[in-house]
């Protein structure tokens, strides 16, 4: 049965104005001179084009960008907010580049947001020391290749989330690429798409259209790794989005990197992760198709390793303060006439539990294993003895 299904896409505003919806506007924080940066290219078009310094297959004229990046970085937020800042000044453009606003609510497991030039948001809690920067589509078009490595250098952080872009994609018609055809190999013609990714599972092909075009989807949206075509804005682009782990391991590819070797960087991260070929009995050894091979067959693969994950009763604990005890804190308040719910909930975990967890539980029983203070707490108060929620209580009438 076809997968296919048609949706509109929606894409939510959520950028505020400096002040709305009660957000404080913070001070702007004092930047270098300006410097005079790059006119904004035209969304689809935005990057590094293929240029004579790396090898060019016939018929290819392909233009590479990094469209959405995200890392996280252990330094104070005033420290991140000024660097990105000193980058505002010299990308954004005047005008309110130097300003962040706050709107009093946080995200992606943190307490409070940040929000300022071309959309990028910086995330942080008051007693972690960790601090997240998120740097969205719009954002990357003005501080450019360049640009973003230098800031995520310069801050010194860990990526978690990296995208790129190839426009100039031709199909095997010598027009634009059509998503369609993508989708109809990969879900039809599993044999022609030599990828990492589970073709098999039900969610790793999946395609949408509505009246502004077509995407097509290689890869589940909880993966680490998930390319999209889509012809939604303009010329077909092809986008990979790398998460996690898998990201992070990117970060030694990019450090350091020339700019005019980011195309051979962007197209040999993406043929790591899929590549079309002819249909063959050793789907390894098949030779590219024709359209795929004159855009990237000069350009090799480039494989990264991921060390693998150790869980250990410490990362379960780090986890746990910070993903959780908000929640937490929120059930011990709101179910003031039934404590029983933490009971209920461990009853439920208990069942759950693998033979790797009660190797875990033994080895921290027999190191004496205590958890620490959870960060940001006050041992005179305890966990749970929250002023500003008795005072919210108030507020509401004693709800």
């Amino acid at each position: 049965m076809n997968t296919f299904t048609a949706a509109t896409r929606l894409r939510a505003a959520v950028y505020g104005k400096p002040g709305e919806d009660g957000g404080a506007v913070l001070p702007p924080i004092q930047a270098p001179a300006k410097a005079v940066g790059p006119p904004r290219p035209p969304s689809s078009n935005t990057g590094v084009s293929n240029t004579s310094e790396e090898p060019k297959a016939t018929g290819a004229s392909l233009t590479c960008a990094i469209h959405w990046l995200a890392f996280t970085v252990r330094r104070p937020v005033a420290q991140v907010l000024s660097l990105v800042c000193q980058y505002g000044h010299r990308y954004a453009g005047p005008g309110g580049e130097g300003t962040f606003t706050s709107p009093g609510y946080g995200g992606k497991g943190y307490e409070r947001v940040c929000k300022g030039w071309n959309g990028i948001k910086v995330y942080y809690s008051d007693g972690r020391d960790d601090v997240h920067v998120e740097i969205p589509g719009e954002a990357c078009e003005f501080a450019g290749p360049e640009g973003l490595i230098n800031l995520w250098t310069d801050c010194g952080g860990k990526l978690r989330r990296f995208d790129v872009a190839i426009d100039g994609l031709k199909g095997a018609d010598g027009n634009d690429l059509d998503p369609a055809e993508v989708f109809d190999m990969a879900y039809n013609r599993p044999e022609c798409v030599r990828t990492k990714a589970n073709l098999a599972g039900d969610e790793s092909v999946t395609m949408m259209q509505n009246r502004k075009g077509k995407t097509s989807y290689i890869g589940a949206a909880s993966s680490e790794r998930r390319v999209r075509i889509y012809n939604a804005r303009g010329p077909t682009r092809l986008e990979l989005q790398v998460r996690g782990k898998r990201a992070e391991s990117y970060g030694d590819v990019l450090e350091g990197l020339c700019v005019s070797k980011l195309p051979k960087v962007i197209v040999g991260l993406v043929r790591a992760f899929v590549d079309f070929v002819e249909p063959s009995s050793n789907k390894s050894r098949s030779v590219l198709q024709g359209w795929w091979s004159s855009a990237v067959e000069s350009f090799d693969q480039i494989v990264t390793s991921i060390p693998k994950i150790v869980v250990t009763i410490e990362s379960k604990w780090q986890w746990l303060q910070q993903s959780v005890r908000r929640t937490m804190a929120i059930m011990h308040h709101a179910c003031v006439g039934d404590q029983a719910w933490l009971s209920r909930l461990l009853a439920g975990g208990e069942s759950d539990l693998r033979l790797s967890d009660h190797l875990m539980i033994q080895q921290a029983r027999a190191a004496d294993w205590s958890p620490p203070l959870p960060v940001g707490s006050n041992s005179e108060r305890g966990l749970f003895d929250i002023s500003p929620l008795a005072e919210a209580r108030k507020f509401l009438g004693g709800v």
